[in-house]
């Protein structure tokens, strides 16, 4: 339950590997859950209690140059 901040949704584990590696250096809470429907692999932020925290590491990512967007 709460909120994510999606990174990316891509098709290798190797591509969602250097993202996450990426990120955990610039220490994001980051993680990839493995119950996607869709067979790809979804770089996640979060998870967060309320949309507000959510919103405000969407604008921290964007500042670092990704493109992410919220999901509940």
């Amino acid at each position: 339950p709460g909120y994510t901040v999606q990174i990316a949704a891509v098709r290798h584990q190797e591509d969602a590997d250097a993202l996450v590696k990426a990120l955990r250096k610039k220490h994001y809470p980051v993680f990839v859950p493995n119950d996607a429907p869709d067979k790809l692999f979804h770089v996640q932020v979060g998870p967060f209690t309320d949309q507000k925290e959510a919103e405000a590491m969407k604008a921290r990512l964007m500042a670092d140059g990704y493109k992410p967007i919220v999901k509940k």
